[in-house]
């Protein structure tokens, strides 16, 4: 009875050793993911100052889901998703970032989904903004540069063992 107590201490421990291991490897290989730098594409876009265009970037920005959807009512940030296995996800108030970058680095944040450093800003719907003509693109970052401040939530994510798996799985794309 005492040596199969011990093989199935043994066999335990050998398991919990590479539930651990499996661990470690799945955070390793997702902060690579998610800390992975890209190059970063140059901006050449005018961006437009006066009130019909502004007015434009607005109706752009709300269409495309950026003002009442995405960041919130006016585009003030929100808690976009909370669940401690997927993910915490805030998108941030759109009048701070919207000093924090410049004409260029907006650009390429709402045509690209990248920081100013090529890192991903996550769960930008990029995608959404491509096809936009340079003009609206300029007319969305003149609406943002606008804003008045605001002291909503700044960007957070912090990943959860789902959504972590998902990433090294190939299964989620920043």
């Amino acid at each position: 009875m005492g040596r199969w107590l011990k093989r199935i201490g043994i066999a335990l421990g050998v398991l919990a050793g590479l539930l651990v291991l499996a661990g470690v490897v799945v955070y390793v290989g997702s902060e690579r993911i998610l800390h992975r730098r890209h190059a970063v594409p140059a901006a050449n876009v005018v961006i437009p100052t006066d009130a019909a265009s502004i007015t434009e970037g607005q109706r752009l920005a709300t269409v495309r889901g950026c003002m009442y959807g995405c960041h919130g009512p006016e585009g003030k940030g929100v808690v976009f998703f909370d669940d401690p296995m997927l993910a915490l996800l805030n998108a941030p108030d759109l009048s701070a970032a919207a000093q924090r970058y410049s004409a260029a680095e907006l650009v390429t944040v709402i045509r690209h989904g990248l920081r100013p450093d090529g890192t991903s800003v996550i769960l930008m719907p990029s995608p959404t903004f491509e096809a936009l003509t340079d003009e609206d693109v300029g007319r969305i970052v003149a609406f943002l540069k606008s804003l008045p401040s605001s002291d909503g939530p700044g960007p957070s994510f912090k990943p959860g063992p789902i959504v972590r798996l998902g990433l090294v799985a190939g299964q989620f794309k920043t």
